[in-house]
């Protein structure tokens, strides 16, 4: 009998214990991209990868990783005015769970003798 009460015991734990590890539905609504687009600072123009709205159902522990867009410039050369610092961000707008918010960084170019690059932090 005492065995019996145990078992039940340890069922009744792992039933509650399961409920509780649920997942979680992420729905991403729209997201947008502000960037130089005119000189001084390096020109930029970006293009959407991931189309909205996008679901994920996560389980717990799950991560995911997506694309959602790229970044380019019609420019062929970092001029001097291209090293100036721009400011980029990227503002998300989720349903589920109801945020919103955005990440920052900022974009320049540079120039060294034939060498010339664009950056994207």
């Amino acid at each position: 009998m005492k065995k019996t009460r145990i078992l039940l015991f340890l069922i009744l734990i792992l039933l509650f214990g399961v409920g509780n590890a649920s997942a979680l539905t992420f729905t991403l609504d729209s997201y947008n991209v502000a960037l130089n687009t005119a000189d001084p600072g390096l020109t930029l123009y970006w293009k959407k990868i991931l189309p909205t709205p996008a679901s994920h159902d996560f389980s717990v522990g799950e991560q995911i990783t997506v694309d959602l867009f790229s970044v380019g410039t019609t420019e062929t050369w970092s001029n001097p005015d291209d090293k100036v610092h721009k400011d980029i961000s990227v503002a998300f707008n989720f349903s589920a769970p109801l945020v919103s918010g955005n990440v920052t960084g900022e974009s320049w170019g540079n120039a060294i003798l034939f060498v010339s690059w664009g950056k994207v932090e």
